[in-house]
């Protein structure tokens, strides 16, 4: 792997913690049920940004394959799989998203 993508790649996994880092409320003097469930949602909200980049990546990549391989009908089955899958994920993913967001917000004032 060439070092300019290993350096794009460390870039795309630490984005979401750098920029959750500057949205930290003071946690340590507000321990209650509220600050646990904002936490909380802070970790799925980083692990549901990286599911989303790498479901988009996946549909890009079957793109990308199926794109090379026109003249090949195995490959270009196995690339529309893939974007399926890459789809379903991403669909999956943001869905989970507003699920989390919706529960968030509802319980704001009240939790």
């Amino acid at each position: 792997m060439k070092p300019f993508h290993k350096i794009i790649i460390g870039f795309a996994v630490l984005l979401p913690l750098v920029t959750h880092a500057q949205f930290r409320d003071n946690a340590a003097t507000d321990k209650n049920f509220s600050t646990f469930v904002y936490g909380l949602n802070g970790v799925f909200n980083t692990a549901l940004t990286l599911i989303i980049a790498a479901s988009f990546l996946a549909f890009l990549g079957g793109l990308g394959i199926r794109l090379v391989n026109i003249g090949n009908a195995e490959k270009q089955k196995e690339a529309k799989n893939i974007m399926v899958w890459g789809i379903i994920g991403l669909l999956v993913s943001v869905s989970i998203f507003g699920i989390l967001s919706l529960g968030v917000d509802t319980f704001k004032g009240t939790v």
